[in-house]
């Protein structure tokens, strides 16, 4: 999605996922083109990075988080999921760990395997992100527009917050130690003894080789042979 020419410029330095969101607002009518691209400017001169525009356009009073995605949703021709149908159905999923899920502001709408799998995201304009997600589900995904903050309010309820996932985590690695310290601090195994000396060893296998009347290998021959096969010296 292109946005408006002046949005266009004031946009440059946004990612490709937050320049299709901020034409879309403009398109859904969510805010105005001028009011949009006068924030982009002053947030580049101020030096501030835009790093997710459904989380900051309403942060900024430039649009109400439940107008924004409600109109967006309209516009794109998605379905909106309200807090009500993200408390009913917001799952973990196996493959999509918290950090993931809010660091793509996106949460899994189904305990079942399912294909097409349904998920809420803040921004479903960014192709990337959904792609990997679907990679890693291994489905295609049915998208709902969803407020950040209720996709926030949804992962605690399902992850536990940021702090009891990281703690979680380190938990669980802990577990997983004492099954890797034997394998850690096992005894390296004895060398192996000595191959013993070519004459010894020809010795002893010559007998199950033929007699030199039997066109056969004589000792010395049989020890140069030996000795190219890595059974001894040369």
């Amino acid at each position: 999605m292109t946005p408006p020419p002046r949005l266009s410029r004031a946009a440059g330095a946004l990612s490709a996922a937050q320049a299709s969101y901020a034409a879309a607002a403009v398109a859904a009518g969510a805010v105005g083109e001028e009011a949009l691209a006068s924030w982009l400017e002053g947030e580049a001169a101020a030096g501030r990075a835009v790093y997710d525009l459904s989380e900051q356009l309403p942060a900024a009073g430039l649009v109400g988080e439940f107008e924004l995605t409600q109109r967006l949703a309209r516009h794109l021709g998605l379905p909106a999921a309200g807090d009500v149908e993200l408390e009913m159905f917001s799952s973990a999923h196996p493959a999509l760990d918290r950090a993931l899920c809010a660091e793509y502001g996106l949460v899994c709408l189904s305990d079942e395997p399912k294909s097409p799998l349904p998920v809420a995201v803040s921004n479903p304009l960014d192709a990337e992100v959904l792609a990997y997600v679907s990679s890693l589900v291994g489905a295609p995904l049915k998208v709902h527009v969803a407020r950040l903050s209720d996709i926030a309010r949804e992962l605690d309820a399902c992850y536990g917050t940021a702090e009891e996932w990281a703690r979680f985590l380190a938990e669980r690695e802990q577990e997983r130690a004492p099954e890797r310290a034997p394998e850690q601090g096992r005894e390296p195994a004895p060398p192996a003894p000595p191959a013993p000396p070519l004459d010894d060893e020809a010795e002893r296998l010559l007998p199950t080789w033929r007699t030199p009347e039997e066109d056969g290998y004589s000792i010395e021959e049989f020890k140069r042979l030996l000795g190219a096969l890595g059974r001894g010296g040369s």
